[in-house]
């Protein structure tokens, strides 16, 4: 498991719950993100399995802060690593202040 340590990077879970929406869920993971982001913004999504959440950078696959179990986290990544593009789409929507579309699940 890669592990990205970005020290400037603040994610705050219980401020963001309000604006994030969701965009996919497969094997008990909601993959959610942001409605509004700045465009210099790193590219995040936030997954939540049971009492766990987690933020990835999704262009690096990789986990930046939280937790979910090991499996959790493999299927987050390789699900990223799969819908790349319409992640990239959706980041594009959302940095220009439109909502995202939902993103198909990994199967």
């Amino acid at each position: 498991m890669r592990k990205l340590n970005i020290e400037f990077l603040t994610v705050s879970f219980s401020d963001e719950r309000r604006s994030l929406v969701t965009v996919s869920m497969y094997y008990g993971v909601i993959v959610k993100m942001m409605r509004s982001v700045a465009k210099d913004s790193v590219p995040l999504i936030t997954a939540y399995y049971k009492d766990n959440e987690a933020a990835f950078d999704f262009r690096k696959c990789c986990l930046i802060k939280g937790e979910l179990p090991q499996k959790q986290t493999r299927l987050v990544i390789a699900w990223m690593e799969l819908r790349k593009d319409e992640l990239e789409a959706n980041w594009r929507l959302i940095t220009s202040g439109e909502e995202p579309f939902r993103i198909s699940p990994l199967y």
